[in-house]
């Protein structure tokens, strides 16, 4: 099973928050909320998801939901077909990812607002690579909200 670390901040949206964590809670996928500050966002989900998963994870924003129903054997089957691969980003654009547990120890220094570029880095550092996986999508869920 992956867990799905959805991040928000005090500021967040709740109805948002609640309808991602409720799209993620599919067969083979455990979401979680994580508050973090506004301050480092980005690193502090990262080093926060990597450091509380049991296992391989993923990383989602907030209003985001997977396509495919089965998601969490699909995700877990990229990442069994390619040892190599640390991350896997999806073709849907990056705001969901899929990692590899138990690779990045040490966290670049932040240098950009998003923090991609350095979480690839990490991950290149300890020799994997970072790939897209075109079996997996997901979507926003703008408009599907409360208003």
């Amino acid at each position: 099973m992956l867990e799905v670390f959805i991040a928000y901040t005090k500021g967040s949206n709740i109805e948002e928050l609640e309808a991602t964590l409720n799209s993620w809670d599919l067969d083979g996928l455990e979401p979680v909320a994580i508050e973090c500050g506004l301050k480092k966002f980005q690193i502090i989900r990262r080093v926060t998801a990597e450091n509380l998963s049991h296992g391989n994870y993923v990383l989602t924003d907030l209003g985001t939901a997977p396509v495919e129903e089965d998601f969490g054997q699909r995700a877990e089957k990229c990442l069994a077909d390619y040892p190599t691969v640390g991350m896997v980003e999806l073709a849907s654009g990056v705001d969901v990812f899929v990692c590899r547990k138990g690779i990045v120890d040490k966290w670049p220094t932040p240098r950009t607002e998003s923090y991609m570029k350095e979480h690839r880095e990490a991950y290149l550092l300890k020799g994997y690579e970072t790939s897209v996986c075109p079996e997996i999508h997901y979507r926003h869920l703008v408009g599907l909200l409360p208003s």
